[in-house]
């Protein structure tokens, strides 16, 4: 540990708000990718929600020749 790592101001907050309750949580668990947007769910309904899709499971689905739309 340094002196540094001591006064150095903490990193910027990472709150995102619950996609299920609506309460906001520093320990979001991300559950999915709709409309542009990241959805979050607080470590309480984390198990509780539908997960997926996340922006790289599209990009996966659209490069692979079986899971392409005709």
């Amino acid at each position: 540990m340094t002196r540094d790592s001591l006064t150095q101001n903490p990193p910027p907050s990472t709150d995102r708000t619950c996609a299920l309750c609506g309460r906001t949580t520093p320990a979001a668990v991300e559950i999915g990718y709709h409309d542009g947007r990241d959805s979050y769910a607080c470590p309480e309904h984390a198990t509780t929600a539908v997960p997926g899709p996340l922006p790289y499971e599209l990009e996966r689905a659209d490069s692979h020749p079986h899971m392409r739309n005709q």
